[in-house]
């Protein structure tokens, strides 16, 4: 092979890399959201002191995913789930001393935990939080209601990897199925003596499940490229196979 066609073959292939790092560097995103209720119609996420809801238990709440159709000519490179969620409930302050008593982030919380196959289980725990004086549950006369406090808040995680991207492809694409549990509300609030936190109403939450596919393309050289390598590799073959003369 002559010094000439080391350097067209070297160009060639050159062009093939450039080409496909090209296809490589463009990457496609695509989201799939899920609703689970509403503001106007919330679910019930149950209390520590009634642990059932509207999507507890083994089954809770059931999606169907679009599965990423691996043929498409794009490849899977990462899956994320982000989880947002606004919750409302009452906080409970139940005062046993003679005087007002202030307090800060008391808190009503809902345990979620997102179900992929294949996958470790995501849990998220949003809470919204409220801060107040708390009246003397047992005055010296008179009224004897606790302290209530609405807490409502909208929290948003952080995008979870899912790192078996196995399950969430087929050729010809298909559907896969994940699920969303409550393992039940619970309320809280700051150790303060004589002071008791609780509820006396069910927690309720709405809020939506994002699902991104980030995919990228699948590098295909023009087949100009795969003519011009291979033509080049079979020149320099045939060169190297040609006889030499041997000299007397």
């Amino acid at each position: 092979m002559t010094l000439a066609n080391v350097i067209m073959l070297g160009r060639a292939l050159g062009a093939m890399a450039a080409l496909g790092a090209a296809q490589a560097g463009a990457q496609t995103l695509t989201s799939y959201v899920f609703d689970f209720g509403t503001a106007g119609t919330p679910l019930d996420a149950g209390t520590a002191q009634s642990p059932s809801s509207d999507f507890n238990g083994s089954s809770g709440l059931s999606f169907a995913l679009p599965l990423f159709d691996s043929s498409s000519g794009q490849t899977l490179e990462s899956v994320t789930a982000t989880l947002t969620a606004t919750v409302d409930g009452t906080v409970v302050a139940y005062n046993l001393t003679q005087t007002p008593v202030a307090f800060q982030n008391s808190y009503t919380q809902v345990a979620l935990e997102l179900n992929v196959p294949g996958n470790t289980p995501v849990n998220f725990f949003p809470e919204a939080t409220v801060s107040g004086t708390a009246e003397p549950f047992l005055p010296p006369a008179g009224n004897y209601t606790p302290s209530s406090f609405v807490a409502t808040t909208s929290t948003t995680t952080n995008p979870t990897v899912l790192t078996n991207t196995s399950e969430f492809e087929a050729s010809g694409g298909g559907t896969l199925m994940f699920s969303l549990l409550s393992n039940g509300g619970s309320v809280g609030g700051p150790t303060i003596n004589n002071i008791a936190f609780g509820t006396n109403s069910d927690i309720t939450i709405f809020g939506s499940i994002s699902v991104v596919y980030t995919s990228i393309a699948t590098p295909i050289p023009e087949p100009s490229l795969y003519a011009a390598a291979l033509g080049l590799a079979a020149l320099g073959a045939a060169t190297l196979r040609r006889p030499r003369a041997v000299s007397p």
